[in-house]
């Protein structure tokens, strides 16, 4: 287990007691226990890049204030609509306007964080190899793809009418930056882990042997797994492909497979 991993762990289990051990402490306090894991998660992203944490800031602003844009000019519309003096064809036309209205700051809010995407992860590496330069020292923020990907989910969502924009920034930028998914997801839905984020929660409420178990798999699946199997692929694509018959090629690229969902989902 290297130092980074060690880490981690602390940090997990300084973010549990504070999650658990506040609210019990201080009993008012347990609806505000979200407001635990949204310090967690910035702290931990800046921890890592603490410059790097207005990115993550941006993408989550800028996506809660279309969305919030998006579902007003639906709802104004659908309450315009609703009017009995207006004909079909004006009623159409309402629609027709709103939905030109969405769609514009959809495209803003896409462009606007897809354009962050795209500058930090290849124009930098283009411009240092212009000038000649490697690009081996360009840090890139953490998760930016994946909480890129997440708030886009989310908007579409939102201007696809699947449910309720979230007015609260704090407990949207909870949802963007949630640290336990930060780098290996899966892609949340906002609809399932909003209503989590706004509950109380209590250490009692899932039995302590089902989360022992399950934190067991996972360490079973990175350390026995997917980290007994790295030094075995490294050899097969340190070696000569020319030197190499096809179904151990074919091998490696199974193995190599195998060893990346057992490291991610254990993770």
């Amino acid at each position: 287990m290297d130092l980074l991993s060690l880490k981690y762990i602390l940090f997990i289990g300084i973010s549990l007691c504070l999650y658990y051990g506040i609210p019990r402490l201080f009993p008012k306090t347990r609806q505000y226990q979200w407001g635990i894991l949204l310090a967690a998660s910035l702290g931990y992203y800046a921890l890592n890049a603490l410059r790097h944490v207005v990115f993550i800031v941006l993408t989550s602003l800028t996506v809660w204030a279309a969305a919030l844009k998006i579902a007003d000019i639906e709802e104004n519309s659908k309450a315009a609509r609703k009017n009995k003096e207006l004909s079909k064809e004006e009623k159409k036309a309402l629609k027709h306007q709103a939905a030109v209205r969405k769609n514009r700051f959809l495209l803003a809010a896409l462009v606007f964080n897809f354009g962050i995407l795209a500058y930090m992860k290849y124009w930098q590496v283009l411009y240092a190899a212009m000038r000649g330069k490697s690009a081996s020292g360009i840090l890139l923020p953490l998760g930016i793809s994946f909480y890129t990907f997440q708030s886009v989910s989310y908007l579409l969502d939102i201007h696809g009418g699947k449910y309720g924009a979230e007015h609260s920034f704090p407990r949207f930028l909870l949802f963007v930056s949630y640290f336990p998914q930060l780098l290996q997801g899966p892609i949340g839905r906002y609809d399932k882990l909003g209503p989590q984020f706004r509950e109380g929660h209590r250490f009692c409420e899932t039995p302590r042997r089902q989360m022992l178990l399950l934190i067991l798999f996972g360490l079973l699946k990175k350390y026995a797994i997917a980290d007994l199997l790295a030094p075995l692929i490294a050899q097969v694509f340190d070696l000569s492909t020319s030197d190499l018959p096809g179904s151990m090629i074919v091998f490696g690229i199974l193995m190599y497979s195998a060893q990346q969902y057992a490291d991610f989902s254990g993770g």
